[in-house]
């Protein structure tokens, strides 16, 4: 719910001027507030209760919303239905004399969504938070809050498909943020969240085949110990992104913005490159799944992201780690446990494209008087703009799959180009072969699937040449003519020792 209030919160207090000394709030000012306010998100209906208010309180404002309004207005937009308990949901705006505005919120929530064949429900337990606005950022430059119980349920039901019963806990959550004016109107913040736990349970239960006996339903469990998320999101354009959103809430209709499409454009093109850079990490610990064939679980997983805003240098990037991997012991024969990767990570980076030279492609060609507004030539012609060499360079790094017995890292740079084989080179390596190849001979003994890995194996390494500490490596190379080299020699052409 955050999420719904904070923007219109922002607009709220863009163009107010907190007084220089704390005075009591007044009705004036009150109603100053709600003019500033319809700017970002329109006017309450005339004929119907109120979407939000702006009542004074002390020396503050209480801005209301009353969430079912808003949930009542989105229903008319799909099928789908959101409803909830007519319960306003507030935060309190506090003028400092510095010219910020100190936030306060904590009021619990709860709501429902109701689908063709089943309904959702969510609640958020011990909501408590306050924060600080600096109105000439504009932005929010410090908040701390903090949820007891975010729980939830969903019930889906059809005659011909499987009923499926979820429900869902995390609790002990909190986040901290902190923020601060790089440039005018351009905010950098830093995001910092942990969730104390979680926990879901699903049952899903299956109608009877024709003719024959319905089967038992599958319960799985899912369990999440502490969860840690941080996040910077740098050079945000808040101003310029907030002065757009003023402008398409002042022309509401397809009609009204196609008249005003030159403007549009330009408030488009002030916004870009939206953000310089966002990047978030993930940790969570004790992860744990319970199925029907046994338990998967992970000690340890972390993540991580990290992508450029719409500027000539575009880049993106992911890494994904996990440690302690186990699984249920009936998926693979005996003789094969040590062989199960008890490590995995995966780490790639891709640059070379350029997204503002494709967004300005799109905004330029654009005609909102037609449709579609961007024609298909247009939009074919993008791809070129958007890979200007025609190809993207992709960086593996950190690549690994690790057991007791062995383990594999992978590294290399190719450049990728739509519809054409890969070029560039990567490298394996490998250590402990020697120990794969035991385990291996001794399940062929009563595994032929263990007979093909072994002769799998040995063409393998007779293609790989010597490394330190007994690692044996692969360097894979692949040219534009379509040729492929592994070592030096050629793919299929023998091992280079």
């Amino acid at each position: 719910m955050k999420k719904l209030i904070r923007p219109a919160l922002t607009a709220a207090l863009i163009l107010s001027a907190a007084p220089g000394a704390m005075a009591a709030a007044t009705s004036e000012e009150a109603g100053r507030l709600t003019q500033v306010l319809e700017k970002y998100i329109g006017r309450n209906p005339a004929d119907q209760p109120p979407i939000y208010t702006v009542e004074p309180k002390g020396d503050s404002y209480v801005f209301t919303v009353n969430a079912d309004r808003v949930f009542a207005l989105l229903a008319k937009f799909g099928a789908n239905k959101i409803s909830m308990p007519p319960t306003p949901w507030s935060i309190e705006l506090t003028p400092r004399p510095d010219g910020k505005w100190a936030l306060k919120y904590g009021q619990d929530l709860s709501f429902s969504l109701n689908m063709p064949d089943g309904v959702s429900t969510f609640k958020m337990e011990g909501v408590n938070g306050a924060g600080v606005f600096d109105p000439s950022i504009p932005g929010v430059i410090s908040d701390s809050s903090s949820i007891a119980r975010i729980s939830g349920d969903s019930h889906s039901a059809s005659p011909d498909v499987a009923k499926m019963n979820m429900t869902r806990l995390s609790t002990g959550y909190h986040s901290d943020v902190t923020g601060a004016a790089i440039a005018p109107g351009v905010e950098t913040a830093k995001v910092h969240q942990t969730i104390a736990s979680t926990a879901q349970h699903l049952t899903l239960d299956r109608p009877a085949p024709a003719g024959g006996a319905k089967p038992a339903p599958i319960d799985i469990d899912l369990a999440i110990g502490p969860v840690t998320v941080d996040a910077a999101l740098n050079g945000m354009r808040n101003r310029a992104l907030l002065d757009l959103w003023a402008f398409i809430v002042a022309h509401p209709s397809k009609e009204a913005l196609r008249d005003a499409q030159v403007d549009l454009k330009a408030l488009i093109r002030a916004a870009l490159p939206l953000f310089d850079r966002i990047e978030g990490a993930v940790e969570a610990t004790a992860v744990a799944v319970n199925s029907p064939v046994g338990k998967f679980a992970v000690a340890n997983f972390t993540a991580g992201m990290g992508l450029n805003g719409v500027t000539s240098e575009g880049a993106f990037s992911e890494k994904f780690a996990a440690k302690g991997i186990e699984i249920p012991a009936g998926l693979v024969p005996p003789w094969a446990k040590d062989l199960t990767p008890r490590e995995a990570a995966l780490e790639f980076a891709v640059t070379g494209f350029d997204p503002a030279r494709a967004a300005e492609a799109v905004i330029a060609a654009a005609n909102l008087e037609e449709t579609p507004a961007v024609k298909q030539d247009v939009m074919a012609s993008v791809a070129g703009k958007l890979l200007p060499q025609g190809a993207v360079d992709v960086k593996l790094s950190g690549v690994r799959v690790a057991t007791s017995a062995y383990s594999v890292t992978l590294d290399g740079q190719l450049k990728v180009t739509p519809g054409v084989m890969p070029t560039g080179a990567i490298t394996i390596r490998a250590k402990g072969l020697d120990a794969v190849q035991k385990i291996l001979t001794e399940g062929a003994k009563t595994d032929p699937n263990a007979a093909t890995a072994v002769a799998g194996l040995a063409i393998a390494r007779g293609m790989a040449k010597p490394g330190p500490d007994g690692t044996s490596v692969w360097e894979i190379a692949s040219t534009p003519d379509g040729k492929m080299t592994v070592n030096g020699a050629p793919l299929g052409g023998g091992g280079k020792k």
